[in-house]
């Protein structure tokens, strides 16, 4: 265990051979490790290998167990830490319930009652491995249990390093659980003394536990210091880092927006990473921004449109409708070629799509007054048709403002002004089109959308077929 143990620290991985032969060494002294031996065999093979041998670590904790008695603050926090490390250890879910989860969820169901009596004596290191561990297994203790953690964290959270502040919140916020306000302020103000310290994913998660916790409690002056640290490390930050940051403040909806100054260096720091965005950066990027009502630069709005087309296979069905309802409400209309590889994907995947995506889809192409193309109309409506008692008066409200925006009800006096604005919109599709003459496998799906007018009956006379799919929507949203 102490030869394992070094080998981690000194951040040296050994050959195979080695490591298979300390492996076996280990399983024949398993019952006479002691408890610290357990927790640095365990924490040792963490470090050294994310996907371990699970036997080995299943023996090992069985021992942990029988050795509980002994558990100081520093080996339990060393096996909490392993295991929410370990890649196997996934947190429990409905589709995820298989023995590992069960063998990890009873140890936190023993750490949890034999800790109970111990946390007085966990210091800060330990508080925040301990709260880290289980946010990231999915674990919630008790509220008795809670309640004695962030009795001991009120004691030692002036002692808190950076890190470890950060990831006390993150785990609050992870865990859905909220501290007392009392707390709330503590762990803030210990931000605002830390700033200096607190590096870019720290910034980050700080942020975003605040936006995730819905807190009222928030102190400006760690608002304002966060901002001016994120101006000088902005070119520390990753994209994670960067978009938690962004998407906190569109969430808060603070009295004062952030500072121009820092929305500039957070447009300029993801325009010189648009390589390696995600579609889940480029929807929060849009969206946060529609939140915060700051219009998305030219040029970085050409370059997302560019991104988001060539990793369009890869969007879900939220970051579809995130990306249309923040280009709607920023008024940004995009190219025509982007449209149409936006809509082959949402038909690809409507069957994911909540009734609240639909409802935002639908309000960005009201906002951007573009009509859907019929196949994505028509999969809509039979998605809605579906589900149509779960539908909320809300998302009646949005579909029905989107309808109307779009000119639905057909008349003379509206065929003629859609047959206009259809006109108008097939030549600005041609002219971008010829902007993107590499995205010819998308010639199918807008020049489908060339032919939104036949969504009505566009004869110019105002008759009007009943069976016709936004009929079919206006009628079961009445």
């Amino acid at each position: 265990a102490s030869i394992l143990w070094s080998f981690a620290a000194l951040e040296h991985v050994p050959s195979k051979a080695t490591m298979d032969e300390i492996k076996h060494s280990l399983r024949l002294f398993i019952p006479a490790l002691t408890s610290q031996g357990v927790s640095n065999s365990i924490w040792a093979l963490a470090r050294l290998n994310k996907q371990v041998d699970q036997e080995l670590v299943e023996a090992l904790l069985g021992r942990s167990l029988e050795l509980r008695m002994q558990w100081s603050p520093q080996c339990v926090s060393n096996c909490l830490w392993a295991l929410a490390s370990m890649e196997y250890y996934r947190p429990m879910t409905t589709h995820n319930n298989n023995n590992n989860n069960h063998h990890h969820h009873n140890y936190l169901k023993a750490v949890e009652g034999e800790l109970m009596e111990k946390l007085k004596f966990f210091k800060p290191q330990e508080m925040s491995s301990l709260f880290w561990s289980m946010a990231k297994l999915s674990y919630t203790p008790k509220d008795e249990w809670m309640k004695r953690a962030e009795y001991r964290l009120s004691a030692c959270v002036s002692f808190l390093k950076p890190q470890e502040l950060s990831n006390i919140m993150w785990a609050y916020a992870k865990l859905a659980v909220q501290p007392s306000n009392t707390t709330l302020i503590s762990l803030q103000e210990q931000g605002l003394r830390r700033i200096s310290s607190l590096k870019p994913q720290a910034i980050g998660n700080i942020m975003w536990a605040l936006a995730k916790l819905q807190t009222k409690s928030i102190i400006p002056e760690l608002v304002t210091a966060i901002e001016e640290a994120s101006v000088a490390k902005m070119s520390d930050f990753n994209m994670q880092n960067t978009h938690n940051m962004l998407w906190a403040f569109a969430t808060l909806q603070l009295q004062n927006r952030p500072s121009d100054l820092l929305l500039n260096s957070v447009q300029n720091h993801v325009f010189s990473h648009a390589r390696v965005l995600t579609p889940a950066d480029i929807a929060n990027n849009i969206w946060s921004s529609a939140m915060l009502s700051v219009k998305v630069s030219d040029r970085l709005f050409k370059v997302l449109q560019y991104q988001a087309m060539e990793k369009m296979g890869l969007f879900n069905a939220q970051e579809l409708a995130n990306v249309l309802w923040g280009m709607g409400t920023l008024s940004q209309r995009p190219h025509a070629v982007f449209m149409g590889a936006f809509e082959k994907q949402a038909v690809d995947v409507m069957d994911t799509f909540t009734l609240h995506e639909i409802g935002s889809s639908l309000a960005g192409y009201g906002k951007l007054s573009v009509s859907p193309s019929p196949k994505l109309f028509r999969s809509m409506v039979t998605h809605l048709q579906e589900h149509t008692k779960e539908l909320t008066t809300a998302q009646i409200t949005t579909i029905s403002w989107a309808l109307g925006r779009l000119y639905i009800i057909p008349s003379k006096r509206s065929s003629k002004r859609r047959r206009r604005r259809r006109d108008q919109y097939q030549q600005q599709q041609q002219q971008q089109h010829q902007q993107f003459p590499s995205y010819n496998q998308y010639n199918e799906a807008y020049d489908e959308m060339q032919g939104n007018a036949l969504l009505l009956n566009d004869k110019g006379d105002g008759d009007h077929d009943h069976h016709h799919p936004y009929d079919q929507m206006l009628e079961f949203l009445v």
